[in-house]
C-alpha cells in the first residue's frame, strides 16, 4: 500500500467507496485512506472483508526449543518484506491455540519446517505438517540441527532441504529460500 492517497468524501455512496476501497486494498495502491461522514461501523466492517482476502507468505513451523534460531528466521523473512505466521505473534490471548494454528496454515502460501531433533519428537509440530500437506501448501523443510532422515516424515524427506545449520553461511542459504 505504497505511492498513492485514496480520499473518500461526503459526495461518494456507501458501494461507491466500498468498492474502491477494497479494490485499493487488494491492488495494495493506497497508503493513506481519508474518510469523512463514515460511520465507524461501515469502516471496520470494510477492513473485517478486507480481511478475508489477505494471505500470509510464510508459516514457520518449529519446536520451542528452536526460537532462538527461528526468531533470526522470523526476523529476517520480515527485512525481506515477507508477512510471517509465527505463534508468538499471531495467537490472541484466549483462543483456541490448535484452531489459530490450522487457520494460520489455511491462510499461507507456504509452510517452513525448522528441522531439529526436537521438531522431530513433537507430536504438534508433526500435525502441523499433516494439516499443511492436507491443504496442499508450498512445504520448504529447513535443515537446522543434524537429524536423521529415516526420523522425517516423508513428505519432507522426499524435498530437498535448505540447509541453515551453524556450520552453514546464513545469508547463503537465506537466499535459496
Amino acid at each position: 500500500l505504497r505511492g498513492h492517497w485514496v480520499n473518500y468524501t461526503a459526495g461518494y455512496s456507501r458501494s461507491d467507496w466500498q468498492s474502491d476501497l477494497l479494490m485499493a486494498q487488494l491492488h495494495k495502491k493506497a497508503s493513506v485512506i481519508v474518510f469523512s461522514r463514515i460511520r465507524y461501523s461501515e469502516l471496520t466492517n470494510i477492513f473485517d472483508q478486507g480481511k478475508e482476502n489477505t494471505m500470509n507468505d510464510v508459516f514457520i513451523s518449529y519446536s520451542r526449543r528452536d526460537k532462538v534460531f527461528t526468531q533470526k528466521l522470523y526476523e529476517a523473512l520480515k527485512a525481506v518484506d515477507r508477512i510471517v505466521w509465527a505463534d508468538w505473534d499471531s495467537i490472541p490471548a484466549a483462543s483456541d491455540w490448535d484452531a489459530e494454528i490450522k487457520q494460520g496454515i489455511q491462510e499461507t502460501n507456504s509452510v517452513l519446517f525448522v528441522l531439529s531433533p526436537e521438531w522431530i519428537k513433537s507430536n504438534e509440530c508433526r500435525k502441523e505438517m499433516v494439516h499443511a500437506v492436507q491443504m496442499g501448501k508450498r512445504l520448504f523443510p529447513i535443515l537446522y540441527l543434524p537429524v536423521d532422515p529415516n526420523d522425517v516424515p516423508p513428505e519432507l524427506a522426499k524435498i530437498n532441504w535448505v540447509y541453515m545449520r551453524d556450520s552453514d553461511d546464513f545469508d547463503k542459504a537465506f537466499q535459496t529460500l
